[in-house]
């Protein structure tokens, strides 16, 4: 279990949670969609002796609070660029997985200057439909997803078939 706790910052209008552990140069994971800044626990607590590690909730994940307005990438991307100046970094590497890896690439085109190195994991290119990604298989996703927690195992079986 972490035992790191948690932080706020205020930025575009929105109370952003985050943890920074470790020394070294600035690195902010971006998780995917339905997931928090857990979800990079163990794997922050591994990069920590190299890099200061930044873990934050993105809007509607975990203990960040945001406006009631609609918001898109470009304001999720905003509050990655935001998180990194309130913070003090000029620059920071960003590792994006999923829904995170859109969110990356949006903030290296909207905000390059806050990009030291820009790694992207399991994720696709901005605009593109998760759908189009495979059509066939799509609806099976959506049935399994809107069965959980009951079709946990199945739904892991999805992406990792025995």
């Amino acid at each position: 279990m972490d035992t790191i706790a948690m932080d706020t910052v205020e930025a575009n209008g929105t109370t952003i949670a985050f943890k920074r552990r470790g020394e070294g140069p600035p690195l902010i994971l971006l998780h995917g969609a339905e997931a928090d800044h857990s979800m990079f626990d163990a794997f922050g607590a591994l990069l920590a002796p190299h890099f200061t590690v930044i873990t934050y909730d993105q809007r509607d994940s975990g203990a960040t609070r945001n406006p009631p307005q609609p918001y898109g990438l470009e304001e999720l991307a905003d509050d990655a660029a935001a998180l990194i100046a309130v913070l003090g970094y000029r620059r920071a590497h960003v590792f994006g997985t999923s829904l995170g890896g859109v969110i990356a690439q949006v903030l290296a085109a909207r905000h390059p200057a806050h990009i030291n190195r820009l790694v992207l994991s399991s994720t696709f290119r901005p605009g593109a439909s998760v759908m189009s990604i495979n059509p066939e298989g799509f609806p099976a996703f959506l049935a399994l997803r809107n069965r959980m927690p009951e079709s946990v195992r199945e739904f892991a079986e999805f992406f990792v078939p025995r």
